[in-house]
């Protein structure tokens, strides 16, 4: 198969973005947009372009705001707004560009909510949505104690930033440690964020339990994939999310194992071979 393809790193304003696409675009199928978690960069998710290319795929994958190459604050969002704003410039770019092809969202995690969100409050022509352990809450209770003290730091000091590394360093909470198993491994790659803000926080929480209560209003073909037991995000909303949700199309995989990340794990090719078969299918 002809593997000739163009490859871009572009920055618009504070947004940047990789984008790969066929050297041949008359010949592209589809557009792939992939949304990485929080922490991440796009650079993590560099390995899906030569599948994308493979099968005549446009492969975007952006830096969110707050993170990797992209401006603002690490780890800091003003409102979760502004992450669905970015979305949407790039989602006009790819437009622009190949305006007769079908657009795909993907995300991970963080990347996976602002997916969700965005669905829910854009009229924009999506064909279909790949979404792996969307970020809908965690899998504990925070106490009322807790949440009164996030919410007035939210509010009197939103960009009051914590490195949560390390703090899963030096402090004894077993979630943080699932979140960061390998601080000094994240040290080592300067485009990865470890530090985040309280509204960022607050932000994420809100956006979470709001994609719950609108779950009625995602209707479109959904690739649903995520761990049975998950240490980070929380497994019940996951579920409820994915019952509740108004697709005559949705396809769900449940990984047995114990995990967060499908796209580190051993059988990702397995499950980026799924992901494929599923994109096909609902194209021309």
């Amino acid at each position: 198969m002809n593997m000739a393809h163009a490859m871009e790193c572009v920055q618009e304003g504070d947004l940047f973005y990789r984008c790969w696409m066929p050297q041949d675009v008359q010949q592209v199928r589809a557009v792939l947009v992939f949304l990485h978690g929080a922490g991440e960069h796009s650079g993590h998710y560099a390995y899906l372009a030569p599948v994308c290319l493979q099968h005549q795929m446009v492969y975007v994958t952006p830096d969110l705001r707050g993170f990797g190459q992209s401006g603002g604050q690490r780890g800091h969002i003003q409102r979760f707004e502004q992450y669905l704003h970015d979305l949407h410039f790039l989602i006009q770019r790819m437009h622009q560009r190949f305006p007769d092809q079908p657009l795909f969202l993907a995300g991970h995690s963080l990347g996976a909510l602002i997916v969700i969100r965005y669905v829910q409050q854009y009229d924009v022509p999506i064909r279909g949505c790949i979404v792996s352990a969307p970020a809908f809450g965690v899998p504990f209770r925070f106490s009322a104690l807790l949440i009164k003290l996030l919410e007035v730091t939210a509010l009197f000091s939103p960009a009051f930033s914590i490195n949560a590394a390390w703090l899963a360093k030096y402090v004894k909470l077993s979630w943080l440690r699932h979140v960061f198993p390998d601080p000094e491994r994240l040290r080592r790659d300067p485009l990865t964020t470890c530090h985040y803000t309280a509204g960022w926080l607050k932000e994420l929480l809100h956006n979470g339990a709001a994609a719950l209560t609108n779950a009625l209003h995602f209707s479109v073909p959904t690739l649903y994939i995520y761990f049975e037991q998950d240490p980070i995000v929380n497994v019940t909303f996951i579920r409820q999310f994915y019952e509740a949700m108004r697709s005559d199309h949705k396809t769900c995989i449940v990984l047995p194992e114990c995990g967060h990340s499908c796209w580190y794990h051993p059988k990702k090719g397995h499950i980026i071979q799924q992901m494929m078969q599923w994109i096909v299918a609902l194209t021309p």
